[in-house]
């Protein structure tokens, strides 16, 4: 087996450090993000006089606004990552991906669903393996079955680190969470740039496995 492709450790910090160099940007772009992924449903529970049809309606709608959300901000912390200049307007750049990814989410949501209810640990593996489908539509445009494949390929050999990066960035959110809660601020974007940083990693790592060429 060989080295693994990236250090936990190591991404919070590249995560952190970036997050500083970047912080009102990200903080921007955190709160956008959190008013698309979930604004909708917060009026839809405070609701009293909607119909179920129209409550159907709104939480689909909510649903979607979380998805193009989701796009957005991979493709900003991406960007942050990569050290391209961002702003947030990268946000709202990815609308034309936007289908696939609803149905892609759809499809992962399912996967894991059906994982759970085999044990709950089939649920965990497929969690971690088909996770970075969404940075295959935004980073390599993609199709809704190919960016599960992608994943599937990324997350060959690092599912175990994976999972414990998963652990290390629960508790960062919730020490966020804990520090009066305006800790989030910083914790969640701070996660979102090391996953964009753990993505680069992987991306490479396949990579060079697919150099390799065994010695004869």
């Amino acid at each position: 087996m060989g080295a693994s492709a990236f250090s936990s450790g190591e991404a919070i910090g590249v995560g952190w450090r970036t997050f500083k160099a970047n912080i009102w940007l990200m903080i921007g772009a955190f709160l956008l993000f959190m008013v698309m992924d979930g604004g909708l449903g917060v009026l839809v529970e405070l609701s009293d006089s909607a119909s179920r049809l129209t409550l159907a309606a709104l939480y689909l709608v909510g649903y979607v606004l979380g998805v193009f959300g989701k796009l957005g901000y991979t493709h900003l912390a991406l960007r942050v990552v990569d050290g391209e200049e961002a702003t947030i307007g990268d946000l709202f750049s990815q609308g034309r991906l936007l289908v696939r990814a609803v149905l892609a989410t759809i499809v992962y949501a399912g996967i894991v669903i059906g994982g759970f209810l085999l044990l709950i640990v089939p649920g965990i593996i497929w969690g971690i393996k088909f996770q970075y489908y969404i940075y295959a539509i935004v980073d390599e445009d993609a199709g809704v079955m190919e960016s599960l494949k992608r994943s599937s390929a990324l997350t060959r050999g690092e599912k175990l680190n994976l999972f414990w990066y998963g652990l290390l960035c629960g508790l960062v959110k919730l020490l966020g969470t804990l520090a009066l809660g305006v800790g989030v601020l910083a914790a969640a974007p701070t996660i979102a740039l090391a996953s964009a940083y753990v993505y680069r990693r992987l991306v490479a790592s396949d990579a060079e496995r697919r150099e390799f060429v065994w010695p004869e």
